[in-house]
This record gives structure tokens, C-alpha cells and sequence, in this order.
């Protein structure tokens, strides 16, 4: 699938064909696909647009500071605003979660009971429980002296990266961290094939 800023979406298939099209009515300054449509970051507004016959907009989510962080992580949408984290379920988007931390958060990953925040300081919070509860228990981590651009998860390990371009594999069970060698610009992607 390819959005471009202007909102023209289009998805096509590994043959080229093009299986879906449509425009969004608005500039676009980040977007990611779930298997229903895209979510798309338009400044202050976050956008859905299901993938049917008939292509309809639907306004899930209006803020007023601007949106800087969009992601997907399993069945959850990631929304950041300023220092607060907005959790969508993508099977119950009506149903937003936030959650407040200390300064902006610049990337996040979740899975059914860990939350984990980088920020802007190239602090990782990790809440253990789900979606930061603050009755879990919380470890924080700092290796990284800009913002953590992006996390990946498991239960047993994190990759984090950022402007240093430097993937830093942390073994949560064995409180050890590995380090891929620098990168020739900031990270700004993790994700696993499997």
C-alpha cells in the first residue's frame, strides 16, 4: 500500500494489481494499515479509512496539539500527543486509553500487558501491566542521549533506536543489553518478518 501526503491511498497486490483506491481530504503527515483500512495523522486529527467499496472517512480521534507519533503494535493503534499516549484497541476504536508521561513521547510499542514508552530524553519506561496501570511495577532504562526514534518488543527483549543509529537489544529477563553496530543515519523503524 502507498499513501503519499496529498491523502491518495492506493493498496495492490504482489502482482501489481491495484486492489484498493481512494483520497483522503486532508494533508498527511503520517499513516500506518491495519487488515480493516489506514489510520492516517492529519496535524490535529486521526482519520480512518476502511477499505470498501465505498471509501468513507470517519474522525476517530481530534486533539488540540498536534499528532508526532502514529504506530501500530498488534491490534492497537499508538496516538502521540505531546507527552500523553493514546491506546486504540482497532477491534473497539470508539474505546481510547490514555496514558500520561513525564515528557513527549516519541515512540511506543504495547502487547496485552506491557506498555513501553521512549521519550524525548532517550528515557524507556516500561510499565508491567497492562497499558500502564500505575499499580504495575515500572523499570526504567536510559541508554540513548537523544529521543528513542523507535521500540520492538517481545517478552523477553526490546530493540530501541534512535538519532544515535545505534540498535540496542535489551534481554529483559537477563538485565544485559547488546548493541548492533551504528547505522549511517537515525533509526527510525524496528519490526520483526515473523
Amino acid at each position: 500500500m502507498c499513501i503519499d501526503s496529498g491523502g491518495n491511498i492506493v493498496q495492490f497486490n504482489e502482482d501489481h494489481e491495484v486492489l484498493y483506491q481512494a483520497v483522503i481530504k486532508a494533508k498527511v503527515d503520517s499513516a500506518v494499515m491495519s487488515e480493516y483500512g489506514v489510520y492516517v495523522a492529519s496535524h490535529n486529527r486521526l482519520v480512518f479509512q476502511a477499505f470498501n467499496k465505498k471509501p468513507k472517512e470517519k474522525v476517530l480521534y481530534e486533539c488540540k496539539a498536534g499528532i508526532h507519533l502514529l504506530s501500530i503494535s498488534g491490534v492497537y493503534l499508538l496516538v502521540g500527543e505531546a507527552s500523553n499516549l493514546h491506546i486504540i484497541d482497532t477491534h473497539k476504536p470508539t474505546e481510547i486509553k490514555t496514558v500520561s508521561h513525564v515528557r513527549k513521547v516519541t515512540s511506543a510499542w504495547v502487547d496485552n500487558e506491557n506498555l513501553v514508552i521512549g521519550d524525548e530524553k532517550g528515557v524507556i519506561t516500561s510499565y508491567l501491566s497492562e497499558f500502564g496501570e500505575k499499580q504495575g511495577q515500572t523499570v526504567i532504562e536510559h541508554w540513548h542521549v537523544h529521543s528513542v526514534k523507535a521500540l520492538y518488543g517481545t517478552p523477553f527483549a526490546m530493540i530501541s533506536g534512535g538519532e544515535e543509529g545505534v540498535a540496542v537489544l535489551w534481554h529483559r529477563t537477563a538485565s544485559k543489553k547488546d548493541f548492533l553496530p551504528r547505522f549511517g543515519a537515525e533509526i527510525v523503524g524496528i519490526s520483526s518478518n515473523e
